[in-house]
């Protein structure tokens, strides 16, 4: 099963260059996930089936049941995160990242799960982009969920906890080598990050 990676940021629309407000943020966030080689999956553009799935061979009834519990899931994850950040909704940019423009998870954009691992993980294509996103002086605060793309039961995703960490720790779970740190299992769940411009 593939990992998915949801993203919630609060703007400071004071902080955006220009006085832009939270709609030339997003555009400069579209631009750094774009320069950066990733890609995204808006709500409204999500395909019917689940992040990193491809079609079961199951019924039409039973093929509606998993893609509601798959939007059940992304619902869940999103308020989280947006209730994690607890700022006004429409100073937040919130999206799903993925691994390449035509990607259906974030799987290949970290290199610390590879076998054997690359030589330069922290070249990974996810540690620019986060390093760049959370060093933007107009985004107050980011959170993260990092885990699987589907859960048998979707409400469970409601139980796991918020951890707070800084940037530079955050950043390290996806290029780190360290048995116990790496993205994935077991670190995995809702982050709350604090940008490295709050030091």
């Amino acid at each position: 099963m593939c990992d998915r990676m949801m993203v919630a940021l609060l703007v400071d629309t004071q902080k955006v260059p220009e006085g832009g407000g939270a709609d030339s943020a997003r555009i400069h966030v579209w631009n750094l996930i774009r320069e950066g080689g990733l890609g995204t999956i808006i709500e409204a553009e999500k395909e019917s089936l689940p992040s990193g799935q491809t079609r079961p061979e199951i019924s039409e009834a039973e093929l509606k049941k998993w893609i509601e519990r798959d939007r059940r899931y992304t619902l869940i994850i999103k308020e989280r995160l947006q209730a994690a950040l607890a700022g006004p909704r429409e100073n937040m940019i919130v999206f799903e990242l993925t691994s390449g423009p035509d990607a259906p998870c974030i799987c290949n954009a970290t290199w610390n799960n590879y076998s054997p691992p690359e030589p330069h993980p922290e070249q990974a294509p996810i540690v620019p982009f986060l390093r760049a996103v959370l060093s933007l002086s107009c985004i107050e605060s980011a959170a993260f969920f990092y885990g699987p793309s589907g859960i048998p039961e979707p409400e469970t995703a409601r139980t796991w906890v918020v951890r707070s960490e800084s940037a530079p720790t955050f950043v390290e779970h996806f290029y780190t080598e360290e048995r116990g740190n790496v993205i994935g299992n077991p670190i995995s769940g809702f982050f709350l990050v604090q940008p490295t411009w709050k030091g």
